[in-house]
């Protein structure tokens, strides 16, 4: 972990965040459910596994977009006590 925040910044990880959990609600909602091009399995699970994707990626989206705020609002009161 450590390796990833000394090669990573903050917004690059939490944009990381933010686009899975795009891609994770947008991808079930839209091809999935809407249009019905292809399953996550043939089988029943796919009644109950896509909508856990669908609430982990809303999480992963709320998530990603909240400790960016956070970041930026204290990146924001560090520069106002500067000068």
């Amino acid at each position: 972990m450590r390796l990833i925040k000394w090669l990573f910044s903050r917004s690059f990880f939490q944009g990381f965040i933010e686009a899975a959990g795009l891609f994770l609600s947008f991808d079930i909602i839209v091809f999935h459910w809407v249009f019905q091009l292809h399953r996550i399995t043939n089988g029943t699970e796919a009644n109950w596994l896509g909508p856990i994707l669908v609430v982990f990626g809303s999480i992963f989206v709320w998530y990603g977009i909240k400790r960016e705020r956070q970041n930026t609002k204290i990146e924001n009161t560090e520069n106002v006590f500067q000068g």
